[in-house]
C-alpha cells in the first residue's frame, strides 16, 4: 500500500478586487499625507531662511564688536551696494570704518545673503533696510522687528518674527497669519 500525498496547489497573487482596494487605500492616504507634508516643508524653508538672517545679524553684530567699530546689515539687491529694498531682496554685511553710515569704497563686505523659496522678508520702520551695530554690540537704531513669511495653503504657523532689542540680541517668536503674508 502506497500512501500517496496529493499536493493541493495553492492561488497565488491578487484578485482585481484586491488590488483595487488596496489602491483606494493608498489614495486615501496619500489625500490626508500631502497637506501634512507641504505644510513641513514650507516650514523648513521658512526655518532656514530664518536662521540664515538671524546668522547675518549675530555676524554683523560680531564684526561690529571685534573690529571696535560700526557695523551694518543693509538690503542689497546686486549684493554691491546698499539698497532701499525690502530683506527678501538680499542683504550685504559692511564694516562702516568711517562710520558715516554708507557703503563706500574700500569699506569691507563680509557677507552676502538672498532670500530664496518665495519668502517675503520685511522690517519694520526702524530696521526697514538696515541695521547698525555699534562697537560694543547694541543697536545704533530703536528696537525692531523683522517678520519671515511664506505664502502657503497649509495655515499653520507660516510666519517667523526676528525680534532685536537695544543691546543687539535678536529672537525668534512664531506667528500664524491664516496662511498670507500681508
Amino acid at each position: 500500500m502506497s500512501n500517496k500525498i496529493k499536493h493541493i496547489k495553492t492561488q497565488q497573487g491578487y484578485t482585481l478586487l484586491e488590488l483595487m482596494i488596496t489602491v483606494a487605500i493608498a489614495a486615501i492616504l496619500l489625500s490626508i499625507a500631502v497637506p501634512s507634508f507641504q505644510a513641513l516643508i514650507a516650514s523648513s524653508q521658512l526655518t532656514t531662511q530664518t536662521n540664515n538672517l538671524l546668522t547675518a545679524l549675530s555676524t554683523t553684530r560680531t564684526q561690529a564688536i571685534k573690529n571696535n567699530t560700526r557695523a551694518t546689515l543693509c538690503t542689497s539687491k546686486d549684493g554691491l551696494q546698499c539698497t532701499l529694498t525690502p530683506w527678501h531682496d538680499g542683504w550685504l554685511i559692511y564694516i562702516d570704518s568711517n562710520q558715516n553710515n554708507a557703503l563706500e569704497p574700500g569699506e569691507q563686505i563680509t557677507n552676502q545673503g538672498q532670500s530664496t523659496n518665495a519668502i517675503e522678508i520685511r522690517g519694520n520702520t526702524n530696521v526697514a533696510n538696515r541695521i547698525s551695530y555699534r562697537a560694543d554690540g547694541s543697536l545704533f537704531s530703536m528696537v525692531g522687528t523683522i517678520r519671515l513669511c511664506k505664502a502657503t495653503t497649509a495655515i499653520q504657523e507660516n510666519t517667523r518674527n526676528i525680534i532685536i532689542n537695544h543691546f543687539g540680541r535678536a529672537r525668534i517668536t512664531r506667528a500664524d497669519l491664516n496662511g498670507l503674508c500681508p
